[in-house]
């Protein structure tokens, strides 16, 4: 993987890693840890939509690249 890619993954703010879980039986209420360290990064919804944003931002920016 390049380290263009890398950057686009996302990555515990504790210790780095990739891997996450989600705990919990509905995926309203479930939270979402690190797989590593336990870190909790919030309710399901919560982490879909900051990926969601950061995948639209991604999009944004390679269409800029394109233009100049």
């Amino acid at each position: 993987m390049s380290s263009r890619q890398d950057k686009s993954v996302p990555r515990c703010a504790e210790c780095g890693a990739r891997a996450f879980e989600i705990r919990g039986a509905l995926a309203e209420v479930s939270m979402v840890y690190c797989a590593e360290c336990g870190t909790e990064l919030g309710q399901v919804p919560q982490v879909l939509a900051e990926l969601q944003a950061r995948v639209a931002r991604q999009i944004d920016e390679r269409r800029k690249r394109r233009l100049h």
